[in-house]
């Protein structure tokens, strides 16, 4: 298996044999047997929470172990590689330094450590039915009635919200604001278990355990204190995150991405219908050689913008988005080659390649479409003109 890839120094070798070491306890095996069963991945959350790898990245007075993101994205791609995709770790990333920066210093104290431990699950909802990629026409209000918050509304794609404690919700007050008729967002930090909240499992199949769910809001009361940052100023709040988000699906994309390679490899050194191994021939050989090139490509990419994002450098935000474009691309195709090489073999459950096709094809449109990162670094990189 082509999953030994170098790492980013010797702090980063160090942190990638301990997730190996926690991983190997684990195996696709499990990962497979919880999304056949439908069922959270409970017992590796719980071994991550207690590693200290699950809110790396938050400040260590609020729980965390105050690491930088090469170390997040370090374990993101080592669960990839693995082919453990984990789509709960790449939301609890993204909202943990949003709620440390952005939440009231005892709000944060007092959401965040139980997050951290394991002892409570987190789920990320802003995606709407009728809003999707455009966040500034979501329909879920938050409505201020005096020491509280009266949400109303409907989210829509929230993985694992039927088994979360915790919502990290972004929501608006309703009210167009003066710019291009935009409404303000407003996040909050809302508990599962409030009266007025419902949910709903949808029919769809990611390749991975968690599920999707809509979320129903019915007149839900959540304390003013659970906001997080200012009222109907979420989005810098939010946005500030976005990068970090991008670069995560990258590394995700690039792990999965390998991990289909190495399993076509595999099977093309055994596999011999006419006496010959058929990973000597170059119908089967160069395309696979070709995707290991571009996630190669995508990971180098993706270190540069890791960098640039730690160092707010203006062309984070660029190299982001490009890397999330690459590698969700690349990971896209090497899925879809691994199943080509395995020919019959490649759709049955036996050889277990179809969901992770369907895994590295959600890649390209989410959390972001690709169409949107393109629009993004044609405006802000390319100096364009808007195109949406």
């Amino acid at each position: 298996m082509i999953t030994d890839v170098a790492p980013w120094g010797e702090s980063d070798h160090l942190v990638r044999e301990a997730v190996r070491s926690l991983l190997r306890r684990y195996g696709r095996s499990y990962f497979l047997d919880c999304y056949r069963k439908g069922r959270e991945p409970e017992a590796l959350w719980h071994d991550l929470c207690k590693a200290g790898y699950v809110g790396a990245g938050v400040p260590e007075h609020l729980g965390g172990a105050g690491s930088s993101l090469e170390t997040v994205i370090a374990v993101g791609e080592e669960l990839a590689l693995a082919g453990m995709p984990l789509l709960s770790f790449i939301m609890t990333e993204l909202c943990l330094p949003v709620l440390a920066r952005n939440a009231l210093p005892e709000t944060a104290a007092r959401l965040l450590p139980p997050i951290i431990t394991g002892d409570r699950r987190l789920a990320f909802a802003i995606t709407e039915p009728d809003a999707g990629t455009n966040s500034f026409a979501m329909r879920t209000t938050a409505i201020r009635s005096g020491p509280e918050y009266i949400v109303s509304g409907r989210k829509r794609w929230i993985s694992s919200a039927g088994d979360a404690d915790d919502l990290f919700l972004v929501c608006t007050d309703g009210e167009p604001s003066r710019r291009e008729g935009r409404r303000p967002i407003t996040i909050l930090m809302v508990d599962m278990r409030s009266p007025g909240i419902s949910t709903e499992v949808l029919s769809a199949d990611a390749g991975t355990p968690e599920r999707q769910y809509d979320v129903i809001f019915d007149n839900v009361r959540v304390p003013t204190e659970n906001l997080v940052g200012a009222e109907a100023d979420g989005a810098a709040a939010l946005f500030a995150s976005l990068n970090t988000e991008r670069v995560l699906i990258a590394a995700f994309a690039y792990g999965v991405g390998v991990h289909c390679i190495s399993r076509a490899v595999d099977y093309a050194r055994e596999r011999a219908p006419f006496g010959a191994p058929i990973g000597g021939y170059q119908a089967v050989q160069h395309p696979l050689a070709a995707c290991w090139a571009e996630l190669t490509a995508a990971r180098a990419l993706n270190r540069d913008a890791i960098s640039a994002v730690e160092r707010s450098d203006p062309r984070g935000a660029g190299l982001a988005n490009a890397a999330k474009w690459l590698a969700s691309e690349a990971a896209n195709r090497a899925a879809d080659h691994a199943i080509q090489v395995h020919g019959g073999n490649g759709i049955t459950d036996e050889y277990d390649l179809i969901p992770l096709w369907r895994t590295t094809r959600l890649m390209r449109f989410a959390p972001i479409n690709n169409e949107m990162v393109l629009n993004q670094i044609g405006q802000h990189v390319l100096g364009l003109p808007r195109s949406y």
